[in-house]
């Protein structure tokens, strides 16, 4: 009993001191207006309740200071805390672990080792490292192309010392590609890789409502050879993803075969794929997205080789041509078949189209039809219903793929597997954004930072979210993803009202609920704007 005393008494002291501290700080924020808008860096080892063992280090070790620009907490539980009860950001979260850090730190009850959580095995995958990495399979597929050998001396001076060796064993993985891990994609509801939005804490929503298959977003293969953290960071996957993975996209054939041994080698995924289907200008006049399909030799060649540097299975996702009068695929496929990759992704829309007009889904059916029974096809474009759903896998799909349908709707895949359309709730659509705030802040972190990243991708996603119109309110079914809305509705309730409305003042409204308000001149300009709507 005397010890809990002691332990209750020091918790008060603690408590007492940090609020003293925060409240010392608030009558300086005025005087330190300044210093507020350069910010402080506090140092990471002293607010991880860690030993800095740094001489003259750099950054501040000022507990006032700190405080004096800190905001205050938006709630008192860490969706992100692991050990001791505290999360990576400790002093700098926002989400109450601030003060039990404060108490560890007063009670010399410090940490000598770095906290690893939510780290990444390829967190090593910085460029000097990449620089040393030995890309010897490569190297064999590579070794007439002089940009590369110039620049991989050593992977060239180790490739020449035991070349017969490489060559005899790729001959032999030649032979065993067929061998590979395969995968079943009949049937399994596949989430596309959906650029800014599909990130890490949203594939998470979605896997809790029954999708399958998950990809990460897509990333250049250039970004992750230079060592790129913030490309890197998009391969990164969650526990619950227990079929994931990555989509690459490039259009230089040293580049993607190297970053494909490297990611097989750094990464444990499921599968790589390559992304032949971006319609975007800025990727397209790289060679890289739906412009691969315009030098399809050397693509085939970039297949084929990645194919054989790598022990996953390889897929490609493309889209039916340059123009939707006149699609192309059907030409190439006898020869995509000969690739030996597991599955081909086909979009029903051309560059030109990007996400406007429909999908074709009878070529879809036409292509599968070729493909099929050697080479899997995957069905993409306009599945928002289970109706639709259905009907995709009567073209000879071996799948769907959900993309837009499932942000609009990420119960997609429910209504789906219960072949229903779900009146789903407005209490029951925030306890969903609730989920993507608390996964955000575990996966981008509890502080300033972390929360205004987490704001951020919020809003990018209410900027589709807000089309769901609910079932309730429909006149006949089923609606369709390029049915057009009224520009204002009237839900069931205000919340229904506030999660259907267009204004971005709403959305931030929708924010501030989970994440606090706004930092002060605060502007949010929706990333993407989708023709269809």
């Amino acid at each position: 009993n005397n010890n809990n005393n002691n332990n209750n008494n020091n918790n008060n002291n603690c408590e007492l001191e940090f609020k003293k501290i925060t409240s010392t700080a608030a009558s300086q924020n005025q005087k330190n207006k300044n210093k507020l808008l350069k910010g402080i860096k506090f140092c990471t080892k002293i607010s991880q309740a860690q030993l800095c063992k740094i001489e003259n280090c750099k950054f501040s070790h000022d507990f006032e200071e700190f405080f004096a620009q800190k905001l205050p907490d938006i709630s008192v539980k860490c969706p992100a805390a692991k050990d001791n009860n505290i999360c990576a950001q400790g002093l700098s979260c926002r989400c109450g672990c601030a003060i039990i850090v404060l108490t560890l730190l007063r009670e010399n009850k410090l940490s000598d080792s770095t906290n690893k959580e939510n780290q990444l095995s390829h967190q090593s995958c910085n460029q000097s490292t990449i620089k040393q990495f030995h890309f010897l399979k490569s190297a064999y597929f590579l070794k007439n192309n002089t940009g590369w050998t110039k620049r991989n001396p050593i992977s060239m001076q180790k490739f020449k010392e035991s070349e017969i060796i490489i060559e005899e064993s790729l001959k032999e993985a030649k032979l065993k590609i067929s061998e590979k891990k395969k995968i079943d994609w009949r049937n399994k509801i596949y989430l596309a890789p959906l650029t800014t939005i599909g990130n890490l804490p949203f594939r998470r929503v979605c896997k809790k409502f029954g999708v399958d298959i998950t990809c990460g977003e897509m990333a250049l293969a250039t970004q992750l050879l230079y060592g790129n953290r913030g490309e890197w960071a998009l391969l990164k996957k969650h526990a619950s993803e227990d079929l994931f993975g990555v989509q690459i996209a490039g259009g230089y054939e040293d580049a993607m075969i190297s970053c494909a041994e490297l990611i097989d080698q750094k990464l444990n995924v499921d599968f790589i794929d390559i992304n032949a289907g971006c319609p975007i200008n800025l990727i397209c006049s790289k060679g890289a997205g739906n412009a691969m399909m315009d030098k399809f030799k050397k693509t085939a060649h970039i297949v084929k080789s990645m194919n054989n540097v790598i022990s996953v299975p390889l897929t490609f996702k493309t889209r039916v041509g340059l123009d939707e009068n006149a699609p192309i695929l059907h030409n190439y496929i006898p020869e995509i078949k000969t690739w030996q990759i597991s599955a081909l992704t086909l979009h029903g829309r051309s560059r030109t189209q990007r996400y406007s007009k429909k999908a074709n889904w009878d070529y879809i059916g036409q292509c599968a039809k070729l493909a099929m029974p050697d080479l899997p096809l995957i069905g993409n474009g306009d599945i928002y219903t289970y109706n639709e759903w259905e009907a995709s896998l009567e073209t000879g799909a071996v799948t769907g793929m959900l993309a837009r349908g499932a942000i609009i709707k990420p119960w997609l895949a429910t209504e789906i597997k219960e072949r229903r359309h779900w009146d789903i709730s407005a209490s029951e659509r925030l306890e969903i954004i609730r989920d993507f705030a608390n996964y955000g802040l575990e996966h981008w972190g509890s502080d300033q930072r972390g929360i205004e990243n987490t704001r951020n991708f919020m809003l990018n996603w209410l900027s589709f979210l807000h089309r769901y119109i609910p079932i309730g309110l429909v006149e006949a079914l089923p609606i369709y993803l390029n049915s057009r809305s009224p520009t204002e509705f009237y839900g069931r309730n205000d919340l229904e009202s506030l999660l259907g409305s267009p204004s971005v003042s709403d959305w931030i409204k929708i924010s501030e609920m989970f994440l606090g308000p706004v930092p002060d001149k605060f502007t949010f300009i929706p990333k993407h704007k989708a023709n269809a709507y």
